[in-house]
C-alpha cells in the first residue's frame, strides 16, 4: 500500500461518518407532530393555517384569553341536543344566567363567510388564505385523548348531531378549551399569538 493510500481511506471514512451525522441531524430536525385529520373545519379555515398554528406553542395573556361564555364550567348538557358553545376575548365577564322563562344560551356569532363555505369540503376553502382570527377548540377526556376538535372563525362552536352522540357516548367529563391566534394568508400574524384559553369541564346527561 502507497504512503497515500492510507490517509485517504482515513479521510473517506470521516467524511462519511459526517455526512450520516448530518443526515441525521436533518430528519430529526424537520420531525413534527402531524396536522391532525379528524378536525372540523368551519368559517374558511384550513389546513395549512392550522399547521402554522400547531406548531407554535400558546403564551397566556389574560387580555387575549378565551373565556366561555356558555355553557358554564360544571354544566350538565342535555344529550338531545347538541350545545353551542360561545366565548368572548379578554378578561372574565361573569357566567351566563338565563333570564325568566328563557333556558337557552345567547344566540351564536355567525362568521360573515358561514355562508359561504357552508357545505364545502375544506379542501376547495383553501383556494382562499385565511386572514383574520380563527379560533381552535378542543373536546378532551380526563387523560388529555382528543374526542373533537374544531377550527374556526366565529366565537362559537356547535357539534354535529353525531359527534354529540360520540360525547355522550364517551361517558366522561370534558374538557373543553379554545385557543386562537390572528392570521395573515395561512401565517401567524406578528404578536398575534396563539394565546391559550381558560378551560371549561362539563358533563352530557340523559333527558
Amino acid at each position: 500500500m502507497s504512503r497515500l493510500a492510507a490517509p485517504c481511506r482515513i479521510v473517506s471514512a470521516v467524511a462519511s461518518v459526517w455526512i450520516a451525522t448530518f443526515v441525521g441531524c436533518g430528519e430529526e430536525e424537520t420531525a413534527g407532530e402531524p396536522t391532525p385529520t379528524d378536525v372540523v373545519f368551519e368559517g374558511g379555515t384550513n389546513e395549512e393555517a392550522l399547521s402554522a398554528f400547531l406548531a407554535a406553542t400558546p403564551t397566556h395573556d389574560p387580555t387575549k384569553t378565551a373565556v366561555f361564555d356558555w355553557p358554564s364550567d360544571t354544566e350538565q348538557l342535555p344529550a338531545s341536543t347538541p350545545s353551542s358553545f360561545c366565548w368572548h376575548i379578554g378578561e372574565p365577564q361573569g357566567a351566563w344566567a338565563p333570564l325568566p322563562g328563557r333556558l337557552e344560551p345567547p344566540a351564536p356569532q355567525r362568521s360573515p363567510f358561514e355562508g359561504l363555505f357552508a357545505g364545502v369540503p375544506s379542501a376547495h376553502a383553501e383556494a382562499l388564505p385565511l386572514s383574520g382570527a380563527a379560533y381552535y377548540i378542543t373536546f378532551t377526556d380526563p387523560d388529555g385523548n382528543a374526542l373533537l376538535r374544531g377550527f374556526t372563525t366565529a366565537t362559537n362552536f356547535v357539534p354535529s348531531q353525531e359527534a354529540w352522540a360520540e360525547l355522550d357516548a364517551a361517558d366522561v367529563p370534558i374538557t373543553v378549551t379554545v385557543t386562537w391566534a390572528e392570521f395573515d394568508a395561512n401565517r401567524l400574524r406578528e404578536g398575534g399569538g396563539p394565546w391559550s384559553g381558560k378551560p371549561i369541564t362539563v358533563g352530557i346527561r340523559a333527558d
